[in-house]
C-alpha cells in the first residue's frame, strides 16, 4: 500500500502511518492473543517510518507500543528494543501508561495517571477504564480504593468497579462509588449505571431502611421517567415484607421498558425474568 502511494506520487503522511498502525492495534485489543504477524507488521511499518525520517507523533507510537506490548513472553530481542526506542521519543503520560498497561505494569501506569491529575493534567476516561478493569482483574480491593482517586470517574468506571459487587451484593461499596461518581443524584447516570445500582439493590446482602428504600426507588422513578422509561414499578414498595423480592421486579420491569427501546434497531426482547 505504502509503495503504491509512493509510485502514484504520493508520501505517505503522518496520519496515514497513524491509520495502519491503529488498524493492528484494533486487531490486537479485539483478539486479546496478538498474533507474531501483527508485530511483524507493526516492526516493518517503523522501519519505514525510520528509513523515510516521518516525523511519528504520540498517537502512532501508542498504537505501535499497544502492539509490541502484549504477549510479553513471546517478544523478540528486536521488538523489546523497537519499543524502548519507540517508548523514548514519547512526549505524554498518557501513551506510557496506555503501554504499561499492556504489558501488565498496573503499577507503573498508576502512578503515570495519579502524576496527570496532581498536574491538572485529567487522564482520558479510556485510559482510565483501561486502568481500572486492569487492576480489577489481579486486584479488586486496590481497583477500588484506586477509583477514588480520581477526580471525577465517568459512568463506564463507576460500571467496571460497581458489577462484580452488584452481582455479590454489596451494596454499601455500589453507594460509595455511587456517591463519589454522581454525588446524591441519579440524574447523571447512565441506563448502565442504572441497572448495575438497580442490580447491586436487587442482589443485596445487607439490610435495608424501608424508607430508604422507598426514596431510592421513588428517586430512580423520576429519573428513569425522564429519559423516556416508565416501569409503573413503584406501587410494589408497598411490600414491606419482601424488600428484595420488590427490588428484582422493579428491576425486571426497568430491563424490560429499557429492552423495549431496543426493539426497533431489530434487538430481541428479553425472554424469561431473571431469578
Amino acid at each position: 500500500f505504502l509503495q503504491g502511494m509512493r509510485e502514484d506520487g504520493y508520501e505517505p503522511s503522518t496520519e496515514t502511518y497513524a491509520c495502519l498502525l491503529g488498524s493492528l492495534a484494533k486487531r490486537a485489543r479485539r483478539g486479546g492473543f496478538v498474533a507474531r504477524e501483527t508485530k511483524e507488521r507493526v516492526v516493518r511499518l517503523w522501519e519505514d517510518i525510520e528509513a523515510n525520517k516521518v516525523d511519528a507523533d504520540n498517537k502512532c507510537r501508542r498504537y505501535g507500543l499497544e502492539v509490541l506490548g502484549r504477549g510479553r513472553a513471546s517478544e523478540t530481542e528486536s521488538e523489546c528494543k523497537l519499543a524502548e526506542s519507540i517508548l523514548a521519543g514519547v512526549t505524554e503520560r498518557s501513551v506510557r501508561a496506555h503501554y504499561y498497561l499492556s504489558r501488565g505494569d498496573t503499577q507503573e501506569a498508576a502512578r503515570l495517571v495519579r502524576a496527570m491529575i496532581q498536574q491538572g493534567d485529567k487522564p482520558s476516561d479510556t485510559l482510565t477504564n483501561h486502568l481500572l478493569s486492569t487492576v480489577q482483574k489481579k486486584n479488586p480491593e486496590a481497583a477500588y480504593k484506586l477509583f477514588f482517586t480520581f477526580d471525577a470517574p465517568s459512568n463506564r468506571d463507576f460500571v467496571v468497579l460497581a458489577r462484580p459487587l452488584a452481582v455479590e451484593g454489596d451494596f454499601r461499596r455500589i453507594r460509595a462509588l455511587k456517591h463519589h461518581v454522581f454525588g446524591t443524584a441519579f440524574e447523571n447516570m447512565d441506563l448502565r449505571s442504572l441497572d448495575t445500582y438497580l442490580l447491586g439493590l436487587a442482589k443485596c446482602r445487607q439490610p435495608i431502611n424501608i424508607m430508604k428504600f422507598r426514596r431510592i426507588v421513588t428517586d430512580l422513578e423520576e429519573v428513569l421517567k425522564a429519559k423516556g422509561i416508565v416501569t409503573g414499578a413503584k406501587h410494589l414498595v408497598r411490600e414491606e415484607q419482601q424488600v428484595l423480592k420488590s427490588m428484582k421486579k422493579i428491576r425486571w420491569a426497568f430491563l424490560k421498558a429499557w429492552e423495549s427501546r431496543a426493539t426497533k434497531d431489530g434487538k430481541k426482547q428479553l425472554r424469561k425474568e431473571p431469578k
